[in-house]
């Protein structure tokens, strides 16, 4: 999947570009943007670099909202010239009206900070990853992938997702730059970030964390891994049918309500 913008919202674009291996400041950038049917949205902006500018700084483009009224997939077309050689990266992006995904590239970027990047590398994979990851602690509890282009969930919930999905992507890409660099720090901040998305996961699947407003999983098929039904009662005698089939049929304020008493019934 590839990077969702807002329709008619600017959106910001950010790249760090390299040359044999090393993060280089290019003398100068031309970025276009165009559909990837090949009609020019954007032709020719000139981005000039700080010469001050430390070498990993990466440079920065924002297509305003007056280019973005198009739902499509587009591509942003980078053309640094490094040591007086002008060279070509692309960065595809999508416009649409809500966005689908978990979390944004840019979200792993920000997270990842000044580390370098190795040229071209794809930040997708690793949200890929670990959107599987937190879809695998919420089957059987909620449909997947969660929904939040949904009218009905909260923004909580999108922003618990956002930020467990930035930690594991974030946390993946390190543990690999780690790995290849042999940078002892990298893979101990990764293995950091990596625990605490599962331990917000964990408690997700154990209901400590709710994502209100996402759809309940009411699948029992056979073939579907679901958590066990409850039985749900509380000291005022409300109860719930012990053929529920969720136990999130509870009132919200009742789900951390130590007062509550549930049976299991497997």
């Amino acid at each position: 999947m590839i990077e969702q913008t807002i329709k008619n919202t600017q959106e910001t674009f950010q790249i760090t570009f390299f040359k044999d291996g090393i993060a280089t400041t290019p003398s100068s950038v031309l970025v276009d943007v165009e559909r990837l049917s090949g009609i020019t949205v954007v032709s020719g902006t000139t981005i000039i670099s700080n010469a001050t500018a430390i070498a990993a700084q990466p440079c920065v483009y924002t297509i305003p909202s007056a280019k973005t009224t198009s739902l499509g997939q587009y591509r942003v077309l980078w053309k640094p010239v490094i040591d007086g050689e002008t060279r070509e990266d692309t960065q595809y992006f999508e416009i649409v009206t809500k966005r689908t995904r978990y979390c944004p590239n840019r979200s792993v970027l920000e997270a990842i900070g000044d580390v370098p990047l190795p040229d071209g590398i794809d930040l997708s994979r690793y949200i890929n990853r670990a959107e599987a990851t937190v879809d695998s602690y919420l089957r059987g509890l909620y449909v997947t992938p969660v929904d939040i282009s949904s009218s009905t969930i909260k923004q909580e919930a999108i922003d618990i997702l956002d930020s467990i999905t930035v930690d594991l992507a974030t946390g993946y890409l390190l543990q690999g730059l780690g790995a290849i660099q042999q940078v002892k720090s990298l893979n101990a901040y990764a293995k950091e970030m990596i625990e605490r998305a599962k331990s917000d996961l964990e408690k997700i699947k154990n209901q400590e964390i709710v994502l209100v407003g996402a759809v309940v999983e009411t699948n029992t098929s056979a073939n579907m891994a679901v958590f066990p039904k409850c039985l749900v009662s509380s000291p005022d005698g409300q109860s719930i049918a012990k053929d529920s089939k969720s136990y999130f049929n509870r009132p919200y304020d009742q789900v951390a309500n130590p007062t509550y008493e549930v049976d299991i019934d497997i």
